[in-house]
């Protein structure tokens, strides 16, 4: 018995053997990954862009935190949590998820568009709520901006929370007092209440400082479609 226990600490004193034998190791950040871009880091928030080409796929990555994903194309991927079988998922522009609890993954693109979202970390407190954990689920409930030329829906989780808008010709919408990250789902073309001119293509993020613009105009002469995110 002793021999035994002595040839254990031997072995496990040995470096790189220890995690061989089943000790995990700390997940990869998702920042550390090619495709993702850190695009704006505060003790609030961080906020990434994922780019996934065709038959691309991302590293076995982890998240730092609890995070929404807004998707912003039109694509098809296979994201495999480590340990488990794929799931393949076909994706339009708006789709958004939480993730309460980050998992290792990596996430394949298996169609010709590239496939492209951003991803906002919170390190606020966020209140467990089990009946809002299915990750499959989009974010946000209902949409009419198929019968309503300016629409809206909108979700929470904790002091995070996420408005998508489809905002017609000329019609204006009103910011809150909190700092936020804009996402076009379309190309925009804004106008603040200030005159500052926003101009924005599909797929750009850009964060707005709290209290600086308190609406925004569509300026173009198409439906404009983004994604405002309150943090």
């Amino acid at each position: 018995m002793k021999r035994a226990l002595a040839i254990f600490l031997l072995v496990s004193s040995v470096p790189g053997v220890s995690s061989a034998l089943g000790q995990s190791q700390p997940c990869q950040d998702v920042a550390d990954d090619p495709h993702y871009s850190v695009v704006f880091e505060s003790n609030r928030v961080r906020i990434l862009t994922l780019e996934v080409r065709r038959v691309e796929t991302t590293k076995a990555v982890c998240n730092k935190a609890p995070f929404l994903s807004i998707v912003t194309s039109a694509s098809k991927t296979v994201t495999t949590v480590t340990g488990q079988a794929g799931i393949r998922h076909e994706w339009i522009p708006g789709e958004g998820r939480f993730s309460y609890k980050p998992t290792e993954r990596a996430v394949r693109n298996d169609a010709a568009e590239a496939h492209r979202r951003v991803e906002i970390e919170t390190f606020l407190p966020i209140p467990y709520d089990p009946l809002a954990t299915n990750y499959d689920i989009d974010f946000f409930a209902g949409d009419l901006s198929s019968v309503k030329a300016t629409a809206s829906t909108s979700s929470s989780r904790g002091a995070l929370t996420a408005t998508r808008i489809q905002l017609a010709a000329g019609d204006q919408w009103a910011l809150t007092g909190a700092d936020h990250a804009l996402i076009a789902l379309s190309d925009l073309a804004l106008k603040s209440d200030s005159g500052e001119e926003l101009t924005l293509q599909q797929h750009d993020v850009q964060v707005l400082q709290g209290g600086k613009i308190k609406a925004i105009t569509n300026s173009g002469r198409q439906p404009a479609r983004f994604v405002v995110v309150d943090f």
